[in-house]
């Protein structure tokens, strides 16, 4: 079915979640949903008001508003969706605009979502069940003109009945296979790291990783993710970045490196003509301490352009490691210090203050391991305060406080630049996401 006008899909586009847009788009462009359905996406990178006026004076038929939510955000995001739907029912317009969101808050609370006004809720991963819902949406529009939409097929779809105020949901589908969806959605230019590992088997207490996207390792073929750099360069790009939960992991199946495969994607990343930067184990993504081997060093270090790599220490208490069901050691952070900075190289370790349980014992913890791994020149510490993060096993623990003394230290290695980070902005960030979820 196609319109003589496009509908329009405003995908509310920033800095917090612009690298999941660009895998949603991607997905649509991918499966042909767009084009089958004669949808455009608009990046909405100013204010919801904005939006509904230019949705309004369009010719659209159809207008579908995409939000992604995180916790932090989430009390503001959800005043936005209910703007979208009291212009619309003001205008009398209400049947032409529709409100879906996804992100990890959803994933966390999706019956809270349902009940705030969203029309329609999408929980784990966006892929399929976008593209099942517009195939599902415009059949519907079909055969049933302005008759309510009830979704059935969509999967891991969560709505409210409006007369009832129950919550429905539909059945959830299995994860995706990352080569069966682009890595970049080039049609609409939106690019991203690419994107090469989901899941993780590391069950940490304050992330949510395992819940959105399983507790196994799903990576892209080492076939897929060159030919998705390749197109990438054709569209002049000229440097690579990638995203994993823990890029060392890179076609692993267990809880240690597969240095082989690690290799031939970095071999291979150098065979593309034009491709003249790779950057590899840093921002946006991180490595775990352990995945830090002398083998693994060997192999990557001399096929990468980043002088640097960012290691996920995030406690230097080896009984908050325990608490917090790291899985790795203080020894395996210090392995990973010595055998990055002897190489040559720079390091960031991240670190969590104000874990739920820690004591002044855990403080002067981590204290000692700052004060001694900055004696390494090459070190810097990350710095970010524990926030409570609905979903996660220690959602209902209180925000993050630092320990005054520790707070103290940090202070002193952030005048010199040793120490950087947002930690007391997350301070503020946690307590308002407790006030939220309450």
């Amino acid at each position: 079915m196609a319109q003589e006008s496009p509908d329009i899909l405003h995908v509310f586009y920033g800095a917090q979640n612009k690298y999941s847009w660009s895998s949603i788009v991607a997905a649509l462009e991918g499966t042909g949903i767009l084009a089958a359905f004669n949808l455009k996406v608009e990046l909405v990178r100013e204010d919801v008001n904005s939006a509904l006026e230019a949705a309004l004076a369009s010719n659209a038929e159809k207008h579908f508003f995409l939000f992604s939510i995180n916790s932090f955000h989430a009390a503001k995001i959800l005043d936005e969706i209910r703007s979208v739907k009291t212009f619309a029912v003001e205008r009398e317009i209400a049947r032409r605009f529709i409100t879906l969101a996804g992100g990890p808050h959803v994933t966390a609370r999706p019956e809270d979502v349902a009940k705030a006004g969203v029309d329609f809720a999408f929980v784990k991963e966006g892929e399929v069940a976008l593209a099942e819902f517009f195939k599902e949406y415009y059949q519907h529009v079909t055969d049933n003109g302005d008759q309510p939409f009830v979704p059935n097929a969509t999967p891991n779809c969560y709505f409210c009945d409006q007369a009832t105020r129950a919550i429905h949901r539909t059945a959830e589908t299995g994860f995706v296979n990352l080569d069966d969806y682009p890595a970049i959605a080039a049609e609409n230019r939106m690019f991203r790291p690419i994107e090469i590992t989901r899941g993780c088997p590391h069950g940490c207490k304050y992330c949510l990783t395992p819940k959105i996207f399983g507790r196994e390792n799903r990576h892209r073929s080492l076939d897929n993710v060159l030919y998705w750099v390749k197109k990438a360069v054709e569209l002049k790009y000229d440097k690579v970045w990638f995203t994993a939960p823990n890029a060392f992991a890179y076609g692993s199946k267990t809880r240690e490196p597969n240095v082989d495969t690690l290799e031939k994607l970095l071999q291979g990343l150098h065979q593309i003509d034009g491709l003249d930067q790779v950057y590899f184990g840093t921002f946006p993504s991180e490595v775990r301490p352990e995945f830090v081997t002398d083998a693994v060093m060997d192999a990557v270090g001399p096929l990468v352009s980043n002088k640097s790599f960012v290691v996920g220490a995030q406690s230097g208490s080896p009984r908050m490691l325990k608490h917090i069901s790291r899985g790795h050691t203080i020894e395996d952070v210090w392995n990973a210090v010595d055998r990055i900075t002897s190489r040559g190289y720079n390091m960031d370790i991240d670190m969590i203050f104000g874990l739920p349980g820690e004591t002044k014992d855990d403080a002067a913890c981590d204290m000692a391991f700052i004060k001694d791994v900055l004696q390494n020149s090459r070190v810097k510490i990350h710095t970010h305060s524990f926030m409570p993060l609905p979903g996660t096993a220690f959602e209902n623990e209180p925000p993050g406080e630092i320990d005054p003394d520790l707070n103290r230290i940090l202070g002193e290695y952030a005048r010199t630049g040793r120490v950087y980070g947002s930690h007391f902005e997350q301070v503020a960030r946690a307590k308002m996401i407790k006030h939220n979820s309450e």
